[in-house]
């Protein structure tokens, strides 16, 4: 099922033509991050994981990381942060702890990736991800790789950068949410969901782990 494609996109060229070729994929074990390590797996790439946990979250998306990556024998590492996440969070009463959460996993991984030969990272970003879009926009000025997919651009308005020589690929971020899941069910991929039931802070569905549900 996981076959290389046929038409290389230009991003996989130059992952492939660069100095070091071997890419990391945050995989949450939801369908974005899935469908971000298929098609790297698909496009002839040398691709590993890596999983954060705390012990608050849900057992159904490691269970989905593990199924992934055994199905496609894809490496992967699981990070329990509870102890580096409740530093952050334990006296904190300022609203939703996500945007905590995500700084402290990023700072996690890029001491990971300055002790691994990775020379690029993988995040499951996609085209309704308007935000992130707006970010690397005004970022890619000042980048070696000037495309969306393919950029220097990690996490510079939480004051972090990756380690030098590192690029970042996202290789959903020109694909909507829909066009995403039509791409698992053509690869005949069911990712199974959290089904949490709405945002506590925001007027939408978002899946997502339950401590964004949580008083303190």
């Amino acid at each position: 099922m996981y076959t290389v494609c046929s038409d290389t996109p230009e991003w996989v060229e130059t992952i492939k033509e660069s100095r070091n070729p071997r890419v990391l994929t945050m995989l949450s074990g939801g369908k974005d991050s899935i469908a971000a390590i298929c098609l790297l797996k698909r496009n002839g790439l040398d691709v590993s994981a890596v999983h954060f946990i705390h012990k608050w979250c849900s057992n159904i998306p490691t269970d989905e990381a593990e199924r992934i990556c055994r199905e496609m024998n894809i490496p992967l590492r699981i990070i329990d942060f509870t102890s580096e996440f409740y530093q952050e969070i334990h006296t904190y009463t300022d609203g939703r702890p996500c945007a905590l959460c995500k700084k402290k996993m990023y700072q996690i991984l890029i001491s990971l990736l300055k002790t691994s030969n990775f020379g690029w990272l993988c995040i499951g970003d996609t085209a309704n991800d308007r935000t992130t879009i707006m970010r690397m926009r005004s970022h890619i000025g000042s980048g070696k790789y000037k495309s969306l997919v393919c950029s220097t651009y990690f996490g510079s308005e939480m004051g972090l950068e990756l380690p030098a020589g590192i690029g970042v690929v996202r290789p959903l971020i020109e694909m909507t949410a829909d066009e995403t899941e039509q791409f698992l069910l053509s690869e005949g991929i069911q990712v199974r969901r959290i089904n949490s039931t709405g945002d506590k802070y925001f007027e939408y569905h978002r899946e997502g782990c339950f401590i964004q549900f949580a008083d303190m």
